[in-house]
């Protein structure tokens, strides 16, 4: 039985009820409350008492199909009796053709031969008639109970009548006879919110959170029906990872059984009330279902009461779902048409008299596109590029004027665009007749030029701006920025003379026109993302590029036309060794991008999320976010872009010791068209980096051979960007070319565009292998030091691999051996297993250095600055310039150093002193 919470009250005030008619004193109780408040609940624990009693106790319900049925409630009071009773055929029941109190006639013969019964029935046990539902009881039965309710004051009867509160009374005649005289009222309100817990955890067991509480007092308003509906949802799926209560299929039930079951009117009016949503107000209702003020505002108070609704609308979005669903297709289709024409006469939201008008069937008014499209752009400004996309189309359909069907096109593809880029293809064709005739916007003209270039088809594009109306097209600063802002994304900074068409050069030769005006710098990130890249690549003003990429990243918002800007603002900040704000800005946008399910967005930034941690040299991870990026587009969507994933792939594979794999995508087809962009560059470079690591030493020197003869001809040749260089070299010391490896190196070093620190690192290390052993022992340390700093923990290992090793030559064992041990971390930590492999085949000494290892939390701050350099092989005079401290001090140091740490000499220093951070930092500054 369910617990009875909040109604003891009303329970104690019928027993005293009771008391009273067992003396002789009649009572008449009218419990009224909201539909499925508990007022049966409340008749039925009174009832349930009754039994040691000795009471009679005589049981109807009132029911809407029964109300035509004369005298039906009372014959289920005298049914429900006790055979004994001798009560049962006293009445004879009879079918009425009319609801009107009036035109149904009474036999006052029968009325007066039930009040006898009852009346001597009570001299000899107490009588109790319950009825529930007394609102739906028929005419005859509700005036033969008044005749009873006149003569019950000195019997021992006690009428108890459940009634729903409403704002006017269902029977209004029987209500006012029955109220008249003496009686008790008890009233019925929702439960309160400490209720709905006690009969929470009298269900479930146990103690509820305030969530869990909040949760089942709000979504059933306190109506313990629909409260016992959720609380078998929650037990139902006990095991759910949301602790929040769940709202499932008993919920969705009892909305519909108590709208079925209470007056079809409030079904009815539930219907516009769960059709008009959030636009839900009394006037609107009347005016889409076509009934009076006082009726919905009745019937709305009713509802209310019993729960469901809150200030007109449904508590919670299930409710709402399931009334609607309920609505016929027929009917609904016509009542979302009207709801519409309602609410755009009433000048009312573009995104609510949209979504009607994607829900009706009928034929849309000659407004619909105007408002889907405007509706269109609100939603954009939200970020849900899928509604978005489901006005426009249906804008598009309906949509006969050739001039709004471009813009709607137009809108489509930069839409689709962001989406899945090869859904946004026949947008875009349906695009280039416009603009040929320079018929299309700005933004329309970039967004059809870009499209064709992500294809790599920059032909296409020479063909569809081979006309005299182009030049009226890109006559906007901020149209001729996006424009070369999207040529620098797929060709570079300077995209050469022969992927352009002529009919842009005045677009490109106003570049400096455009960029000298300070304020227009200022307000132009697409100008602005070039010059940080460039600034960058070119090797000039790094703090510059930084803080110009990190202005630009704050101030873009996000759109379809902003993509090649955040993307190429983050790339600075990765080419400027800056990992840690690229990854920063990459991880926003990402969620920002999975917020709008922009998955073109998602794919190329996960990309860039992936040579971040190639970039620090995480290959486990740069393998699943590159790999993740690469599936989220087909090879269409990617056009020429796929060089971008595929390279980080390579290069991870390569590492990473998967040559298998490596190879296999080493031989996969790509476009020819790739091989014209920078995307072919690193495309390249990575299968260079492939074939390397098979073993294929021509193929892989013929790769970088390539990638750097383009870089070149393209005037792109930045280390900064692809150091081909150092790698080129790197296949002439497999060769025995140690001269032409040692000139690669030094021109890499020399490069007028700078290196980088990366970079740096990465070309001192292959430099030194072109060295004898003693000489490589500076490179190396420097190229340690580079690398440390610019947090390329791969690179870092593989510099600590030659360290080790030139340290083995000259004997030192011991250094060899602590050094080795240091990059054999690291290459574990990066997953490169081929450099772990390789390291564990060389010959190292087995040191215990547990002890020394606790010992380093006894060393001071200026003792583990001069233990980490050491522990990295510098020399005493080293460490003395670096820290700026004479020889003696750093001697005196390392004296402590070695008491402290229990060690005998710098080849006992523990490997973790690498990875003290924080002396590491004060060094390097």
């Amino acid at each position: 039985m369910r617990p009875l919470v909040e109604r003891h009250d009303a329970l104690e005030t019928l027993n005293r009820l009771f008391t009273e008619a067992t003396k002789g004193k009649g009572q008449v109780a009218l419990v009224t409350g909201g539909p499925a408040s508990g007022k049966t609940a409340l008749m039925d624990a009174f009832t349930d008492q009754l039994a040691d009693s000795g009471a009679l106790l005589l049981t109807a319900t009132g029911s809407r199909a029964e109300m035509r049925l004369q005298m039906g409630v009372i014959d289920q009071l005298f049914q429900s009796a006790e055979p004994s009773a001798g009560m049962r055929g006293l009445v004879t029941v009879s079918t009425s053709d009319t609801d009107d109190d009036a035109a149904t006639p009474v036999d006052v013969g029968v009325s007066h031969e039930v009040c006898d019964t009852l009346l001597e029935m009570s001299r000899h046990q107490p009588v109790v008639i319950a009825v529930d539902d007394i609102q739906f009881a028929d005419q005859s039965s509700l005036q033969t109970l008044l005749y009873v309710r006149r003569r019950i004051r000195s019997t021992r009867l006690l009428m108890l009548l459940n009634e729903w509160a409403r704002p006017l009374p269902t029977q209004p005649l029987f209500r006012a006879e029955i109220t008249r005289q003496p009686h008790e009222r008890i009233s019925l309100h929702a439960l309160s919110r400490r209720g709905v817990a006690e009969v929470a955890v009298a269900v479930l067991g146990g103690q509820l959170s305030e969530q869990e509480v909040d949760h089942l007092h709000t979504v059933s308003g306190g109506n313990p029906l629909l409260l016992h509906a959720l609380i078998e949802d929650h037990t139902a799926e006990p095991d759910r990872a949301d602790s929040s209560p769940r709202v499932g299929a008993a919920f969705e039930h009892e909305v519909l059984a108590c709208l079925h079951r209470w007056d079809s009117n409030l079904l009815y009016l539930a219907h516009g009330v769960a059709l008009l949503g959030r636009d839900s107000s009394p006037e609107l209702i009347c005016q889409l279902l076509d009934i009076r003020a006082q009726a919905a505002a009745q019937g709305l108070e009713t509802l209310t009461i019993a729960g469901l609704l809150h200030r007109q609308r449904f508590r919670h979005p299930v409710a709402q779902r399931v009334v609607l669903d309920s609505i016929p297709p027929d009917r609904q289709s016509v009542l979302h048409l009207r709801a519409a024409e309602l609410l755009y006469r009433q000048q009312g939201n573009a995104i609510s008299i949209a979504e009607h008008l994607l829900a009706t069937r009928e034929a849309p008014p000659p407004w619909a596109v105007e408002v889907l499209r405007d509706a269109a752009e609100q939603v954009l400004l939200r970020d849900d590029l899928r509604t978005a996309l489901t006005f426009l189309e249906q804008a598009l359909r309906s949509c006969a004027d050739t001039r709004d069907r471009t813009l709607i096109e137009s809108a489509l593809a930069r839409v689709k665009w962001q989406l899945t880029p090869s859904s946004s293809m026949p947008h875009f064709t349906q695009l280039q007749p416009a603009l040929r005739e320079g018929t299309i916007v700005d933004s329309a003209a970039v967004a059809l030029v870009r499209s064709r270039l992500w294809q790599g088809k920059h032909s296409a594009v020479r063909e569809i701006l081979a006309t005299d109306s182009v030049t009226n097209v890109f006559v906007d600063i901020q149209a001729r920025a996006e424009l070369r802002l999207t040529y620098a994304w797929v060709y570079g900074p300077e995209p050469r003379k022969e992927v352009r068409p002529d009919s842009l050069d005045d677009v490109f030769g106003k570049r400096d026109e455009d960029e000298a005006d300070a304020t227009l710098v200022s307000g132009n990130p697409w100008a602005q993302a070039i010059r940080a890249l460039t600034l960058v690549w070119a090797g000039e003003a790094p703090d510059e590029a930084v803080e110009l990429a990190e202005y630009v990243l704050r101030n873009c918002v996000f759109g379809d036309t902003t993509l090649e800007i955040v993307l190429i603002a983050v790339s600075a900040l990765i080419y400027a060794d800056r990992l840690d704000r690229a990854e920063h800005w990459a991880s926003l946008l990402l969620k920002e991008a999975s917020d709008r399910h922009a998955i073109t967005w998602q794919a190329l930034i996960g990309c860039i999320s992936a040579q971040i941690w190639l970039r620090k040299g995480d290959l486990e991870n740069a393998l699943a976010e590159a790999s993740r990026a690469l599936g989220m587009l087909n090879t269409q969507g990617w056009g020429v872009l796929i060089g971008l994933p595929l390279s980080i792939l390579l290069t991870a594979d390569a590492a990473a010791g998967r040559q298998d794999t490596a190879t296999e995508r080493a031989f996969r087809s790509v476009p020819d068209e790739v091989f014209q962009t920078i995307f072919g560059l690193q495309y390249l470079h990575g299968r260079g980096h492939a074939h390397l690591a098979a073993g294929q030493i021509f193929a892989a020197r013929s790769d970088f051979e390539a990638c750097g003869e383009l870089m070149k001809q393209w005037n792109m040749d930045y280390p900064t960007f692809i150091p081909w260089r150092s790698d080129l070299a790197a296949t002439h010391l497999l060769m025995d070319n140690t001269a032409t490896a040692r000139d690669l190196a030094a021109q890499q070093l020399n490069h007028p565009a700078g290196v980088g620190v990366r970079t740096k690192g990465i070309t001192l290390r292959i430099l030194a292998a072109t060295c004898e052993p003693r000489q490589r022992l500076a490179l190396l340390r420097e190229a340690v030091d580079c690398l440390q700093r610019c947090g390329d923990r791969l690179e870092l290992a593989r510099a600590l691999a030659e360290l080790s090793k030139a340290h083995h030559q000259l004997g030192e064992f011991g250094r060899a051996s602590t050094i080795a041990g240091r990059a054999a971390e690291e290459a574990k930590t990066c997953h490169a297993d081929e450099l772990v492999r390789h390291l564990a085949t060389q010959p190292t000494a087995e040191l215990d250095h547990q002890v020394s290892v606790q010992g380093l939390a006894l060393l001071s701050e200026a003792e583990r600055r001069v233990a980490a350099l050491a522990a990295m092989g510098h020399t005493n005079r080293e460490i003395g310039r670096r820290l700026r401290i004479t020889i003696s001090t750093v001697e005196q140091h390392l004296t402590r150093i070695y008491r402290k740490l229990r060690v005998d000499s710098r080849a006992g220093l523990p490997i973790e002193l690498y990875q003290d951070k924080a002396p590491a930092e004060t060094v390097r500054q």
